[in-house]
Order: C-alpha cells, then sequence, then structure tokens
C-alpha cells in the first residue's frame, strides 16, 4: 500500500507517525471552509465514510531561552491542548496530547525540527457527516487559534471509503464523474498493480502546492484492497497525507 509521495514527510519512528509538513499554501482570503465542503461533497458522492484534517507549521525555537519542553506546552496552551506529554521516541523528543472517543479523533504533536524551528502538526477526524461536521467546525476553531497567535499554518484534508466488489474500480470512470462537478486538469499520475494514483490543477480550490515546477491542489487515488476485496477510493485537498 502506498502513501502519498509528492509530499515531505518526516517520519517519526516508534509510533509509526508520518507527519506532512507544509502540505497545502494558506493565502489571504483563504476559503478553507469552502474547500472543505467541496472535498466532502465529491467524497461522499463516491462513497467516503471518513474524513483526516490536518494543521502544520513551524515557529523559531531559541534553545538558549527556553527547552523543548517548555515550547511545546506553550504551542499546545494556545491551540487548546492542555495536559499534553513530552514523550521519547526512538531518541526523540516529542510532545503529544490526545483527545480519543469512538470514531472521532483530536490530537497534537509537536517536535524539533533543524536549525532552531519546531514543528507542530494537529490531526482530527471524524467518520460519516456528522463527523464531517465536527471536524470542519475544529478546523475552523484551530485555524481562528493560529491567526489570533499569529503562527503561520498549513492545511490538508482527505475524505476515503470503499466502493464496488472485486478487483479495482474503474479509475477514469471516478475521475470523470468528479470532473463533472469540478473543473480539474491531471498533472501527474502513478500506477502499480494495485493502485492509481493522479495529481490534479482544479482551479476552484484555493489551496495548492508546487510540484515539478506545476501547481498541484487536488489528488484522488484508488486503491485494490485485497484483503477487504473492495476498491479504497482517496480524495485529497491539496495532497492526501495519509495511506491510500
Amino acid at each position: 500500500m502506498r502513501k502519498a509521495i509528492w509530499f515531505v514527510f518526516i517520519a517519526l519512528l516508534g509510533a509509526g507517525i508520518v507527519v506532512a509538513i507544509m502540505a497545502g499554501i494558506t493565502r489571504p482570503g483563504d476559503r478553507l471552509a469552502g474547500d472543505l465542503d467541496m472535498l466532502w461533497s465529491l467524497g461522499e458522492a463516491e462513497g467516503a465514510e471518513r474524513i483526516v484534517a490536518k494543521l502544520n507549521g513551524s515557529l523559531v525555537y531559541r534553545p538558549d531561552q527556553s527547552d523543548f519542553a517548555e515550547e511545546a506546552r506553550r504551542i499546545g496552551e494556545r491551540l487548546a491542548f492542555p495536559g499534553g506529554q513530552i514523550l521519547q521516541e526512538q531518541g526523540k523528543e516529542i510532545y503529544r496530547a490526545v483527545s480519543d472517543q469512538p470514531n472521532d479523533k483530536l490530537q497534537l504533536t509537536v517536535y524539533k525540527e533543524e536549525d532552531h524551528m519546531i514543528g507542530f502538526v494537529v490531526e482530527m477526524a471524524g467518520e460519516g457527516r456528522d463527523g464531517y461536521r465536527k471536524v470542519a467546525d475544529r478546523l475552523r476553531k484551530q485555524t481562528e487559534r493560529l491567526r489570533r497567535h499569529r503562527i503561520p499554518y498549513r492545511w490538508n484534508a482527505t475524505v476515503q471509503g470503499y466502493a464496488g466488489n472485486g478487483g479495482t474500480a474503474d479509475y477514469d470512470a471516478i475521475t470523470a464523474r468528479i470532473a463533472k462537478r469540478v473543473k480539474m486538469k491531471e498533472m501527474e499520475r502513478y500506477t502499480d498493480e494495485t493502485t492509481v494514483s493522479a495529481t490534479y490543477f482544479a482551479p476552484e480550490i484555493d489551496v495548492g502546492i508546487e510540484s515539478g515546477g506545476k501547481t498541484v491542489n487536488l489528488q484522488i487515488a484508488v486503491h485494490d484492497d485485497r484483503e477487504k476485496d473492495k476498491s479504497r477510493i482517496s480524495i485529497g485537498i491539496p495532497l492526501i497525507t495519509i495511506e491510500y
């Protein structure tokens, strides 16, 4: 099974965490809510049952003035994550605050970067339409907090679900249906025995990243899940940042 291959990531080993860095470009007047609604609508039409959204960013870290634990807890307080813990994973010091309930996830991870920088990722997930609404509300509140504290951030989101039985669903048929709802141009495609994935540029979507000198802001993938004998469909803005 593949993960998105176009974004930079840091693997925090031990717990198998993958943190996507700068997965979307936030611009003035960012239409985050509209993009998120579009994503859920496109995914729901293709059988999406789950949404995962992330906020990522980096801050300057001055170890001569404060230690990592202090800075990490300060970020947690600003983002309304009290009660986090400093953990050691494979020799890496991280801060994690988690609020998990059935079919509901809200998690903050803070970690050290190079050149006196601290990175953070807020991850939230939900199931079904009610879960989507909760994720959308949490994303709105977290971006308001980040803006209030003048913390630069990027965001990304992925919807995912299963469709069909017995082999891989028709990728081109899926993208043709989506293309009837949003104008998009294919930029890059990857295929193997069980997966088809491509990135697109869709003018209606407000965020984007640069890849190979081109702007992309939508990714669609279909993976043949042979264990379940179904096709897993993933749609991400601007990229898919979970396993697809």
